[in-house]
């Protein structure tokens, strides 16, 4: 496990950090932590809320890039919760909800994995 949560934190251009104290963390690098976490312990589907709101551009690219292996490699689910349509539009599926009802199911076409 700790060899695997090693090299999840790189994945995160985390790489060094595992021993420091978050206190001494930027915001950015507590959230790919949080991230790198929930990662360890997904199954089959992972929710991120706002997984990158704190995030540079690059940062988030690589985040997301990483969503995406996972997602390919081991067919997990990510249902990423954010108010960013930037971010929304990268992903394969858009479902936009307003007062608690879906206003919106935007299906892109996604190509063979493999």
């Amino acid at each position: 496990m700790r060899a695997r949560a090693i090299e999840t934190l790189g994945e995160l251009g985390l790489d060094g950090l595992e021993l420091k104290n978050a206190n001494d963390l930027s915001g950015g690098q507590k959230q790919r932590v949080a991230i790198a976490r929930a990662l360890m312990n997904a199954r089959r589907s992972f929710p991120p809320n706002e997984p990158t709101a704190t995030s540079t551009p690059s940062t988030r690219s690589t985040v997301y890039d990483l969503f995406r292996r996972i997602s390919a490699e081991t067919n997990t689910a990510f249902l990423i919760v954010t108010h960013d349509r930037s971010v929304a539009s990268a992903g394969d599926r858009i479902l936009e909800i307003s007062d608690g009802m879906l206003v919106q199911d935007v299906r892109k076409h996604v190509r063979a994995r493999g």
